[in-house]
């Protein structure tokens, strides 16, 4: 008797030490999800300011370059004449 009530003892120390570890696990694995939204967060932000920055330079760029296509077009077109060459 004193030999099951001594493995049935061991048995619950085993079952314990398991649920502490499986308790830090759970721990550990909140952690690194809450760490995982955050990170996640943060790029979306990061995606969201460089689409706006793409379509910020984007829009920047296109003025003068259109000032600048029409102008060679014109050019090109001899309307206003020959331009002379240096």
């Amino acid at each position: 008797m004193e030999e099951r009530t001594r493995q049935l003892e061991e048995n619950i120390e085993e079952l314990n030490r398991a649920r502490m570890a499986t308790l830090r696990m759970l721990e550990n694995l909140e952690a690194a999800k809450k760490d995982l939204e955050k990170a996640n967060r943060e790029l979306r932000e990061m995606d969201e300011t460089k689409l706006k920055f793409i379509g910020t330079a984007s829009h920047e760029l296109k003025t003068p370059l259109t000032a600048i296509k029409s102008n060679i077009d014109f050019i090109l077109s001899e309307r206003g004449g020959k331009v002379p060459v240096i």
